[in-house]
Formats: C-alpha cells, sequence, structure tokens
C-alpha cells in the first residue's frame, strides 16, 4: 500500500490537525456489508462536513481505504478485491481529487493492490452547499466472486461560514434530503462536522420547548427545539443540530432564528385516524408502527371520532385506527406533552373534532403515531 498526498492535500491536513481531529478519523471504508457492497466506516460518513478555507479555495482531505480481514492463524485479506466507484450526481463547483467533478470521468477504479490506502483532495472555490451521490458497482471480493452493488449513498460538505474555521457551518438541506440524513454527533466543531440548515418553513404551532415548522405545500414537517417570538404563520430559516426522537426528525437550534417574514397560518390538513404517522421516508428517519404510504409526520393535521379513555390516557377513534400501544383503546392517540398549561378535554363517548401536529412516541411495542394538540381551540365538539 501507499500514500498519495499531493501539496494542498498536505496542507489541507495541517488545517485539519489545527481543528482537533485525528488525520484518518474520516476515512472511508469500503467492504462488505449485508451481502452487498457499502462504506463500512466510518457510521458518521453522511454527516455533513467542513471544508475549510485555505486563504483562497475550500479544502478537505478525504482519505480512502478498505476493510481489512485477520485471520485466526495469522494473515489477513482485503474483503473486495477490486471495485469501480462511480457519480451519480455532483453539485457544480466541486472536485475530489482528479476523478469527480466537471472535466473529471466521474468514476474511479480500485483494487487491493496499489490503490490503498489512498488520499483525493475535496475542493470548491466558492462557498456554499455541495453533495455528492453514489455508488459502488462491479464489485470482486478477495476470491474474485461478484459482489452485488451498493445503495447509492450521498455525501455533502459545506464552506466554512464566513471563512472562518472555528465557527459553525450549517448544510443547505430540504426536507426530503433531512429525512437520508444522520443525526449530528457528539463536540461537532471538534471532529469538523456541520448541522443543517432549512429555509422556507412556515411554523404551524408553538411550544415552550420549540415549534413545528412544514413546507408550504405540506409535504412535510419539522420540530425546531428552541427559538422563541414565533407564531403560526411566520416564514422562517433554522440553522442546528440535527436529531431524532421516534420517527420525528429534530432540528436543535444553534443559531439565533430568523424570521423571513409573516403569512397565514398553514391549513391543518383532514386525515383518517388510520393514515397518521405513514412509512419510512428515508435512510435515517424510521416509519411509524404498521405505517404504510407518504408520511405525514411533522405536519398539522385534523382528525374527527369518539374520543375514548383508560387511565389518563386519551384517544381519537373513527373506526379506522387499530390498538396501537399498550392500551386496549382502539384510535389514535392524542398528546399533550408538549403543552405549557393543560387543556379540557370532553367527556369519554364525546365526538370531537382536534387539531394538531402529527407526531410519534416510540413505546415497547414500536413507535407510534400520535396527535399533538396546541392548546384548547383544538379541540371542537361539533
Amino acid at each position: 500500500m501507499f500514500r498519495l498526498l499531493t501539496l494542498a492535500a498536505v496542507l489541507t491536513l495541517a488545517i485539519l490537525a489545527q481543528a482537533g481531529f485525528a488525520q484518518h478519523e474520516h476515512d472511508l471504508h469500503f467492504g462488505i456489508l449485508g451481502g452487498r457492497m457499502a462504506v463500512v466506516e466510518p457510521d458518521t460518513f453522511e454527516v455533513p462536513k467542513v471544508l475549510y478555507f485555505d486563504g483562497e479555495n475550500y479544502l478537505r482531505d478525504q482519505g480512502l481505504d478498505g476493510v481489512l480481514v485477520f485471520l485466526p492463524g495469522g494473515g489477513s485479506y482485503w474483503q473486495l478485491k477490486s471495485f469501480t466507484w462511480r457519480q451519480i450526481s455532483i453539485t457544480p463547483g466541486l472536485t475530489i481529487g482528479n476523478w469527480f467533478g466537471v472535466g473529471r470521468p466521474g468514476f474511479a477504479n480500485l483494487d487491493d493492490g496499489a490503490n490503498r490506502h489512498l488520499h483525493r483532495l475535496v475542493s470548491a472555490r466558492q462557498p456554499g452547499t455541495y453533495v455528492f451521490t453514489s455508488y459502488l458497482h462491479s464489485g470482486r471480493d478477495h476470491l474474485g466472486n461478484p459482489v452485488p452493488d451498493s445503495e447509492p449513498f450521498t455525501m455533502i460538505w459545506v464552506t466554512a461560514r464566513n471563512n472562518n474555521n472555528d465557527a459553525p457551518a450549517y448544510a443547505a438541506v430540504d426536507l426530503p434530503l433531512l429525512r437520508n440524513l444522520p443525526d449530528t454527533p457528539l463536540f461537532p466543531l471538534e471532529n469538523g462536522w456541520a448541522g443543517v440548515e432549512l429555509s422556507g418553513l412556515v411554523v404551524s404551532a408553538v411550544f415552550p420547548s420549540g415549534f413545528y415548522a412544514q413546507t408550504p405545500g405540506r409535504t412535510g414537517g419539522v420540530f425546531v427545539q428552541g427559538g422563541s417570538g414565533t407564531a403560526p404563520g411566520d416564514r422562517v430559516t433554522v440553522r442546528g443540530w440535527l436529531s431524532t426522537r421516534g420517527s420525528e426528525r429534530v432540528v436543535l437550534l444553534n443559531e439565533p432564528l430568523e424570521k423571513t417574514s409573516s403569512g397565514a397560518p398553514p391549513r391543518p390538513l383532514s386525515v383518517r385516524c388510520s393514515a397518521v404517522g405513514g412509512g419510512r421516508m428515508g435512510k435515517y428517519t424510521p416509519g411509524t408502527k404498521d405505517g404504510k404510504g407518504i408520511s405525514n409526520t411533522g405536519l398539522l393535521i385534523r382528525v374527527a371520532g369518539v374520543l375514548r379513555s383508560e387511565g389518563n390516557r386519551l384517544y381519537v377513534d373513527d373506526g379506522s385506527a387499530p390498538v396501537n400501544d399498550a392500551a386496549s383503546v382502539r384510535g389514535l392517540k392524542v398528546s399533550t406533552e408538549l403543552l405549557g398549561s393543560p387543556v379540557v378535554f370532553p367527556p369519554a363517548g364525546s365526538f370531537v373534532v382536534l387539531t394538531g401536529v402529527s407526531g410519534t412516541e416510540e413505546t415497547s411495542g414500536g413507535i407510534i403515531p400520535v396527535i399533538r394538540v396546541r392548546g384548547q381551540s383544538d379541540i371542537v365538539m361539533p
């Protein structure tokens, strides 16, 4: 094996050393996982990363390696003997070594000979967020047997904010891309990870601990933890660290909330109780228990049915929803956990119309859907 390092890569490694993390901590290790090719390590490889400013360009070194298997009696072998790494799409202006980007071939043939261990320079000239989607194909294992292609995987880089290598940076993403990103790991600044930035969202619900915001077209929503002074109908940009609660993605606000305009609050989407929640919406965004179809988690919704109760738990039943948690009561669970003050519900058996956010809770039986009412006005007896 040998290492191929350009002068620019050496300079980048010096920048990364100043940032405080090890040279090979973010190396991609290509191997076999679940019977097909994959990036086996690190498990943070899809977390957005910072491109550091060197006074002229934005740079980051990317190490590449294979998965080495050690035999009990001594000796070792690479899981993959050879494979091709192929570009699917790349944001214009980003280059990765002499392989990927405008004017480059868009693929690299790698084997277990001279092509391990390698370094390639990730580079951009202009500020911004850069997205690279690729996959592995034409693989052979250490015995020469074919290995199924990998799933597509995405890597994201964002340039240092205001050219300040010590300041938090945030990758501008939309909700579909956010659902396919892992949570931001601990100590992001020390490890060169970036947070996320979401723009153009409309606030739908405000609670003491944060607020929900959704796309104007009601294609998805997210909970933003933190922030104050906002109201339903505000158009906002949020920047922070990404987390997950149940099957809900959560942005932990790390910068002052940016309100771009105000307008009419979003209208709730009327759905059956059985349709609240839904299937998996991304690699890192699971669906609800027995959920099917497009998820409405995070959206403002409206349901109608008979109010049921068991102990201190409430459910709304329109005849469509099964028993979905430890209670024996059929229906959609009503959640008040985010409210700052109590609300009053009519007696069990009453017909009610409830407005609230489609949310989730984790139970011993799986992730279940709930409706999160925002206040007393969301509880109506027709």
